[in-house]
């Protein structure tokens, strides 16, 4: 079953080019899943801290398929696919009106934040009522994982500050878009139109994050990148493929 929430873009949501950025569309659509959870009683707040569980974001495909701007009227749909083992699937469908304005998929998995083990889905029952799958553009990967020795060159470095985290002391999943989209190169003078975001290890507060970048040697316009950023250590926390164009 859907869960269906409107929203305003608010004038602060939007950037540089007067338009919701990829966090931010992806932070509207994190909330509704979040209230979804809720409504069902299972407010992710008490889930955390009466029984020490929290998800953990694992892949995220996402599409930008028209611009959002301040004062639009928004309505976000969310659903949760059947979703079996450790990862719960989960959909959404934004739309201007009647525009289709982005869509996405994310992998999820329920994490004992004690034992830092996951659960598997049948572990815990929401009372999800799931339905069918979301089907994506051959553009955007579901699964994404970039091989080591790809060609990437260091473009600079992003540390993580308090600002970024969520409750589980690490990174807030709905930053990793912004953060890897500041490094491509004319930033501002590209749109993204997709983005997957492989989430592979935690960002902590104080990490020091190295970001290395690469195109597409098969895109013959250069608007595909490849993304990797690396702890200190050289743990790799996240890769990532996006699609910006110039506009």
């Amino acid at each position: 079953m859907q869960f269906i929430k409107q929203y305003t873009v608010r004038w602060h949501d939007t950037g540089a080019d007067r338009t919701l950025s990829p966090s931010g569309v992806l932070a509207f659509m994190q909330e509704s899943a979040s209230l979804h959870c809720r409504s069902l009683g299972h407010d992710l707040d008490t889930l955390r801290d009466r029984e020490g569980l929290g998800f953990v974001v694992t892949r995220l495909s996402l599409e930008l398929l028209s611009p959002l701007c301040a004062q639009d009227e928004i309505t976000v749909r969310t659903w949760v696919p059947e979703s079996v083992g450790l990862f719960f699937n989960r959909c959404y469908e934004l739309y201007k009106g009647d525009i289709l304005a982005a869509r996405a998929i994310t992998v999820s998995a329920l994490l004992d934040l004690n034992t830092r083990k996951f659960l598997r889905v049948s572990d815990y029952d929401f009372g999800f009522e799931t339905e069918a799958s979301l089907t994506l553009s051959s553009d955007t990967p579901l699964r994404l994982r970039l091989p080591a020795a790809l060609p990437l060159t260091s473009v600079g470095t992003r540390k993580i500050v308090a600002s970024d985290l969520d409750y589980n002391l690490h990174m807030n999943n709905t930053h990793y878009p912004d953060m890897l989209a500041d490094f491509l190169p004319d930033r501002i003078g590209r749109r993204v139109e997709n983005i997957a975001v492989s989430y592979l290890s935690e960002a902590r507060y104080g990490d020091l994050l190295t970001v290395c970048l690469g195109t597409d040697p098969t895109d013959p316009n250069g608007n595909v990148f490849f993304l990797r950023a690396l702890r200190e250590d050289g743990t790799v926390v996240t890769e990532a493929r996006i699609t910006a164009p110039r506009v």
